[in-house]
């Protein structure tokens, strides 16, 4: 039973069973901002796994990464699934048959996007890129840079870079 529920906890993460969620976010400099994720895409769209994103500091990739699910998500292209999810969910596995459904859920992940984002003085520079890990296919690449707000600047390049998403 333990390990359907981790199952079905990755299939939640996956977006088979998919709720709209807010998240409000105070960005220095700016006003209260809201987020809401957009509806799951369609049946039969394809997975994409988002690794956590480098950064100048490990928390600055980690507090970001969510920025760059929400572009991609905003395309309606693909479900998107982070890498830090599944490794929570590993995590809590205790024996073989769990870890074995898990890797069966996750398996139907067939693109890959990582990156990273930095900063010279008070310029941030983001950068994304989309790969396809059966054929080591770099599938697009997206770079931006800006002043004063690398969350924009992750939500937009991330949404661009989902164009690149093949959906059948």
């Amino acid at each position: 039973m333990k390990s359907l529920c981790l199952v079905l906890g990755v299939l939640i993460a996956l977006g088979a069973c998919a709720e709209q969620k807010t998240a409000v976010r105070e960005r220095s400099g700016a006003a209260r901002q809201t987020y809401v994720d957009p509806p799951p895409p369609p049946a039969g769209a394809p997975t994409v796994l988002l690794m956590d994103l480098e950064g100048d500091r490990a928390e600055e990739g980690d507090a970001y990464t969510p920025y760059a699910r929400r572009g991609l998500l905003s395309a309606g292209r693909a479900f998107v699934v982070r890498k830090s999810e599944i490794t929570e969910r590993l995590a809590a596995c205790e024996d073989a048959a769990c870890h074995e459904e898990v890797s069966a859920a996750l398996s139907g992940a067939r693109y890959v996007v990582s990156g990273s984002v930095g900063r010279v003085n008070e310029t941030y520079v983001v950068q994304l890129k989309l790969l396809e890990p059966a054929t080591s296919a770099v599938l697009g690449r997206v770079s931006r840079h800006g002043r004063g707000d690398p969350e924009g600047l992750l939500f937009d390049a991330a949404k661009e870079l989902s164009a690149a998403i093949p959906v059948p």
